[in-house]
């Protein structure tokens, strides 16, 4: 291979395409000879090369776009699955042939040591210090899965961690789409003004309530907060959205109310847990490539309910697939023993559990394990330090 030469002419040249048996084929040693003659300047092989690449993607994408053409011509074309294939193939291009991240870790180390004298905030804080004390934080790039049971409370635990977040005014994005925007808005007023949500949604407010409200509501509304409501979400819509809430609204991180409902019907997918597969592989891809920590909200399966015992759940209860175990950095379990009637924690019968949840670190690719305990008000569906 030509690689293997510090210097390339011709008779090095000569030498690869005989071994190779092609020197014939391209018209022998006169031809070469000729070429080099004609001021080829082999000084100049990277430029050579690069233009004959960018030859090949231009081909690449003439051809797509033939394909594109025809698809626009035929009768009942969706115009959104054909964006998604637009854009998972010039994705693809892209992927394959441009972008480089090849690097020598000569040139990394003054990066690497830049980052660790930078005194600018490395890590987001979740706002509940036990957690962060043991995951130092929400950490760029990371993938961090938030599962349980239904009514153990997920989305009030990211909403909880959502309202502490955005105190420090650092913008958020969060894609719900199992609940729609007024229930969203409607959880964070009752989590700031301690109104029930009962309350709140039956209009029984007095003139106290009245009062909150309208203090607070101030306060919400400067709330650096992006909602994405969409009930249908594609890998590529998520992807398109995050680049946009990134570079217009600088949001530092992304949350996905859940995992289970994007939708990937423009791909290929034999079942559903390669299905779940494509797409936590795909969140855990925009985590590295935008440099934000996401936060995936996640279902855990029945096998919790059928266990005996204190029904805690563990990492192999994640639902569908072990692909989520296997990309996420962080995953977090949450567990409420009251939920399941229980009075005391565990065989522990002097310490009530009431009103109290557990968060277990079922994961942690960069840390150490543990788990953390919580206080759960039930009226307003919030977490909070013990």
């Amino acid at each position: 291979m030509f690689y293997e030469y510090n210097k390339i002419d011709f008779l090095t040249l000569i030498s690869e395409l005989k071994k190779d048996n092609v020197l014939n084929v391209i018209g022998g040693e006169i031809y070469i000879s000729y070429i080099i003659n004609n001021n080829t300047n082999f000084n100049k092989i990277e430029k050579y090369v690069k233009i004959l690449i960018e030859k090949f993607i231009l081909r690449k994408l003439i051809k797509l776009s033939i394909t594109i053409i025809n698809r626009i011509y035929k009768e009942n074309i969706n115009t959104l699955d054909l964006l998604n294939y637009i854009q998972i193939n010039i994705d693809d291009i892209y992927i394959k042939y441009i972008k480089n991240n090849l690097r020598s870790i000569k040139h990394l180390i003054p990066k690497t040591i830049k980052k660790i004298n930078n005194k600018s905030l490395l890590y987001i804080p979740t706002g509940f210090n036990k957690l962060d004390n043991i995951i130092l934080g929400l950490q760029k790039s990371d993938l961090i899965i938030i599962a349980s049971r239904p009514g153990m409370g997920k989305t009030s635990f990211a909403l909880s961690l959502i309202i502490n977040i955005i105190k420090k005014n650092i913008p958020i994005g969060l894609f719900s789409l199992e609940m729609s925007y007024y229930q969203i808005i409607s959880r964070l007023i009752t989590l700031e003004t301690k109104i029930s949500y009962e309350k709140l949604n039956t209009r029984n407010l007095n003139q106290k309530d009245l009062k909150i409200f309208k203090k607070k509501i101030k306060t919400i509304k400067r709330y650096p907060l992006y909602i994405d409501d969409s009930p249908y979400l594609s890998l590529i819509d998520l992807k398109n959205k995050c680049r946009k809430l990134i570079y217009k609204h600088n949001v530092k991180l992304i949350i996905i109310d859940y995992l289970q409902l994007i939708n990937v019907n423009d791909i290929k997918i034999k079942n559903r847990e390669q299905e779940i597969s494509t797409i936590s592989r795909n969140i855990k891809y925009i985590a590295k490539e935008f440099k934000i920590p996401i936060i995936a909200i996640s279902q855990l399966s029945r096998a919790v309910e059928i266990r005996g015992g204190y029904k805690r759940p563990m990492l192999s209860d994640l639902r569908e697939s072990g692909a989520i175990e296997q990309d996420a950095d962080i995953v977090l379990l949450l567990y409420r023993p009251d939920y399941y009637g229980f009075k005391y924690w565990d065989n522990d019968y002097t310490t009530l559990c009431e009103g109290q949840a557990e968060v277990i670190i079922a994961k942690h690719r960069n840390g150490k394990l543990g788990n953390i305990k919580l206080k759960f008000i039930k009226t307003q569906a919030k977490f909070k330090n013990l």
